[in-house]
């Protein structure tokens, strides 16, 4: 019973990891991906070149590697499996970003401003939860920082009380 709690407990906690791995790294792959749009390149191609040049080690990282050895091995669709990705990682930024390329293919709506609107507003988001971060942390250490001041109050204030004596 209690393998169990600690094995969902520790499920969880990578879980929340991969989402928030992926709700950092999407912004700034987001930008480059608009970045090669622009410059010529199609989609599927754009999303390969930033992952092959990509040489960070992540879980956002690594499943795009995966995405794009089984678009080559395999012949299935980015789109498809980019969605699929959206789906397992939770994310909801990954998963607007993956109706919005949908969309792209399905509509032949414009990608590049979609995805660029999409970006500034992750970036936003992104920024909003640092902040809301740091505000978490700076509660957590409140308390040791009260027993802090104490104990130099205590420090400070003993000598005293020991030379009325």
């Amino acid at each position: 019973m209690i393998k169990e709690y600690l094995r969902k407990t520790k499920l969880k906690k990578e879980k929340e990891i991969e989402r928030r791995n992926v709700a950092d790294e999407l912004p700034d792959f987001t930008n480059r991906l608009v970045l090669l749009l622009n410059a010529g390149l199609v989609l599927t191609s754009a999303a390969a070149k930033i992952t092959e040049e990509e040489e960070r080690d992540c879980y956002f990282y690594k499943e795009l590697r995966n995405i794009n050895e089984r678009v080559r091995n395999v012949n299935s669709s980015f789109i498809t499996e980019f969605r699929e990705f959206a789906k397992r990682s939770g994310a909801r930024e990954l998963l607007r970003l993956s109706n919005i390329m949908a969309d792209n293919i399905n509509k032949g709506s414009e990608l590049v401003n979609k995805l660029e609107q999409e970006a500034n507003f992750m970036w936003h988001m992104n920024k909003k939860q640092v902040e809301e971060r740091g505000r978490i942390a700076e509660s957590k250490l409140t308390f040791p920082m009260a027993l802090m001041l104490i104990a130099l109050l205590v420090i400070t204030a003993a000598p005293a009380f020991m030379s009325f004596k």
